[in-house]
């Protein structure tokens, strides 16, 4: 049996991961240390270390998980359902748990945003889109609009879209341009 599938390597993790997503919300993240998150994970801190090199490394970890979990969803989906893909995304940014915003939009959080950002626009789901692009390698570019969308969405003043709406809209603009919305 390998040691990622041992329940005790999955518990640690977990709670790891976990407790690191707890002290954001506590504390600024400069005074975030080993000690806290094995506190808070209720492990050693050697088994902190024996899994992430650094705090940062948890906070990519947490990141690879969400970048997982939508990834499954996206793979559920048929290739041709953009509006499905958008919506897999903007419900997660959408999420009202207080560390996930802290982590989506929090400005101290940026390089872990970019990154899931970029994971979720690299998976295969999106390589249907970008083939049909007449300069494919500029697919992911093109869908980071998405992220745009959204983001201007969530700072909009007054009455709102709601998020599967946005999505559709999202999705539609993505696929035909501005010309077919004229």
């Amino acid at each position: 049996m390998s040691n990622a599938h041992d329940l005790r390597v999955v518990k640690s993790l977990k709670a790891i991961k976990q407790a690191w997503l707890t002290l954001i919300l506590k504390k600024p993240y400069e005074k975030i240390s080993v000690s806290d998150i094995a506190d808070e994970a209720i492990v050693n801190r050697k088994t902190v270390y024996r899994h992430f090199l650094t705090i940062d490394d948890i906070g990519y970890g947490v990141i690879d998980d969400l970048e997982n979990a939508l990834s499954e969803r996206l793979s559920e989906l048929e290739p041709e359902n953009l509006v499905g893909g958008v919506m897999v995304f903007y419900h997660l940014l959408n999420s009202p748990d207080p560390a996930y915003q802290k982590l989506f939009f929090d400005s101290g959080f940026h390089s872990f945003f970019k990154r899931l950002e970029s994971e979720f626009l690299n998976d295969d789901f999106f390589d249907y889109y970008y083939k049909k692009l007449p300069v494919p390698e500029l697919g992911d570019g093109y869908f980071s609009a998405m992220t745009y969308i959204f983001l201007r969405w969530r700072e909009a003043d007054g009455p709102k879209a709601d998020v599967d709406t946005l999505a559709g809209e999202t999705a539609d603009l993505l696929l035909n341009g501005i010309a077919a919305k004229s």
